[in-house]
């Protein structure tokens, strides 16, 4: 009965920013811009494209949340809109296309298992270091890793190949596992 108040109040939320009420869209962002800040950067290049994405997706979320039906927490139909938004902007960028190409090789993955503990470092650290991951590393790993997505899906989401899939996320693993034995930490 807690989450019933909650989802009233969110839906009451969304569909004031549906109506286009200033001080809700405000309530609004100040409350999800954190969160989506994070979910952005885990796609970006750089901090100033992942305020380019987070702008973008307010602009989405704020023209899509009349859709908003409370069939999950509006944090987690707002995050979905982000990462979808992100994924369309990632897919636009013709760097993006290149690093596939450029970085898709044959590895025999069963030759090396590469495991990387993520409780070695805060999430901070963590978003620190993967940003000096390749974008197309960075976008399967954070496909697989944080929207448990499968080789098949993350292809079809992406337009690569499931081996291209397979091959950044193994690529992703080992690079993660050079920069934390090079920063001392294994």
């Amino acid at each position: 009965m807690d989450g019933v108040p909650a989802h009233k109040e969110a839906l009451a939320l969304a569909r004031a920013c549906s109506q286009g009420d200033r001080s809700a869209q405000k309530q609004l962002f100040m409350q999800l811009a954190p969160r989506m800040k994070s979910v952005c950067m885990r796609y970006a290049n750089d901090a100033e494209q992942a305020q380019d994405y987070m702008q973008e997706g307010f602009i989405r979320l704020f023209d899509k949340i009349g859709s908003y039906r409370g069939d999950s927490a509006l944090e987690t139909w707002s995050t979905r809109l982000f990462i979808n938004n992100c994924l369309t902007l990632l897919k636009k960028d013709k760097k993006f296309r290149q690093q596939f190409d450029a970085l898709n090789e044959n590895v025999d993955y069963a030759e090396e298992q590469i495991e990387v503990d993520d409780d070695l470092l805060s999430e901070e650290e963590w978003m620190i270091l993967m940003q000096e991951l390749p974008l197309g590393y960075r976008s399967v790993l954070n496909l697989y890793v944080f929207e448990e997505k499968g080789h098949k899906e993350i292809a079809d989401i992406l337009g690569i190949s499931e081996n291209t899939s397979k091959s950044q996320l193994f690529k992703a693993r080992r690079m993660l596992k050079e920069l934390l034995e090079k920063n001392g930490r294994n």
